[in-house]
């Protein structure tokens, strides 16, 4: 059904009731084509931005291994090798960055399924970079590890009858990798 308002030209939403767990509720979907449209230019603006980034990154490292570059130890063919099949042990693994299973049947899915795998990775070797970088040295699989014990706690304060409780949020701590 279509939108009124200033706001919502364009808009449609979709409304809906599901019994979910024992209960009854009410399920709305909006799509409005002004804010798709903003969020896939902020998408692209990442992108481009991601890859001038990664054409930069290569401008470097062709200069380094031409000898234009002396600085630091020249990377070597055994060691970009070493590099590259340590990233696919780790997207193999099964404990936190698995590529696979893959749930999905269309190419588009296993697509974007791929591209989030890979992107998680990419987060997760600039979070181990960033803490190298501050001094603390972490492998992938401990910085997960760690992660993976944080907790969420949502606490409720007040009549739960009545009035609407006050809710609290908190965070475990996890393990001292974590902290």
């Amino acid at each position: 059904m279509p939108l009124t308002g200033d706001r919502l030209s364009g808009a449609s939403a979709y409304r809906t009731k599901r019994n979910v767990f024992g209960g009854e509720y009410t399920v709305v979907m909006i799509h409005n084509p002004a804010l798709e449209a903003g969020q896939l230019q902020g998408i692209r603006n990442s992108i481009a931005k991601a890859d001038a980034k990664l054409k930069e990154i290569q401008e470097k490292l062709l200069k380094r291994v031409s000898g234009e570059v002396k600085k630091g130890r020249r990377p070597t063919a055994e060691s970009i090798t070493k590099s590259v099949e340590a990233a696919f042990r780790q997207m193999k693994d099964t404990e936190h960055l698995s590529v696979r299973p893959i749930f999905h049947w269309t190419d588009e899915k296993i697509n974007v399924h791929l591209f989030s795998c890979v992107l998680a990775y990419r987060l997760c070797c600039l979070a181990v970079k960033e803490l190298a970088d501050k001094g603390i040295g972490i492998t992938i699989n401990d910085l997960l590890g760690g992660m993976s014990e944080i907790r969420r706690v949502t606490t409720f304060f007040g009549d739960l009858g009545g009035t609407r409780p006050q809710q609290v949020r908190t965070f475990s701590r996890g393990n001292e990798t974590a902290t």
